[in-house]
């Protein structure tokens, strides 16, 4: 699969999202999208040369279709930027996020219900269709840099990030984990959940570090 990647992508890739072995996509840097249909690499035209940084999808049930979103921002690289972008059937588009800071990292949601765009700071939305801004959650939760969001639920939703933060949302409140597993050098860039289990990834200094967690 990837052997065949070199012919429509030579930069860096930031994350990987798809429903299946057959509908994969890639999101990088210099706005960079690629598509896989199980056969063939497709490049995608984002309009926009910010560097992607997450890239996620549901199923939307009232259109019978996915929705496909990815957050794009420079952070602290000069130039600035920041952009939301949607994909449907093969064509980008630019949403409207003006309100959100420019240095944002990670995107998760549930189609029609709630969106979360996490970075410097969290923020969150019902709708992207509404007139409502993004919302900044209560910066009690956390003041660290948060690099990923995924979860199974509204009521189960996990976030990581800078000075060894991992975050659990239960759908009433919030819990810091970062106590009790990790070191303020500890970096989680990226995190995963499938049922019960979790896994986040990151570095402390040189070294890897993986923190997994289960519900008992």
């Amino acid at each position: 699969t990837f052997d065949l990647l070199s012919s429509v992508w030579n930069g860096w890739i930031n994350k990987i999202w798809g429903t299946s072995s057959s509908n994969l996509y890639l999101v990088g840097n210099q706005g960079a999208i690629a598509h896989y249909n199980g056969s063939s690499w497709r490049r995608l035209e984002s309009g926009t040369d910010v560097h992607i940084k997450d890239i996620y999808g549901g199923f939307d049930p009232i259109k019978n279709e996915l929705e496909i979103l990815c957050i794009a921002s420079n952070g602290p690289e000069i130039p600035q930027g920041r952009e939301l972008l949607g994909i449907q059937q093969g064509a980008v588009t630019n949403l409207t996020a003006s309100e959100l800071p420019m240095d944002m990292n990670g995107i998760w949601f549930i189609v029609n219900r709630s969106y979360y765009i996490v970075g410097d700071g969290i923020y969150k939305k019902h709708g992207l269709n509404t007139s409502v801004l993004w919302q900044r959650l209560n910066g009690d939760i956390t003041r660290n840099y948060i690099e990923a969001i995924r979860g199974t639920n509204l009521n189960d939703i996990f976030l990581s990030g800078h000075f060894g933060e991992l975050l659990h949302f239960n759908g009433w409140s919030w819990k810091s984990y970062r106590t009790e597993i990790s070191t303020y050098s500890t970096i989680y860039r990226a995190i995963a959940q499938r049922s019960d289990l979790v896994i986040a990834v990151g570095d402390q200094g040189e070294r890897a570090v993986v923190a997994r967690g289960y519900r008992r």
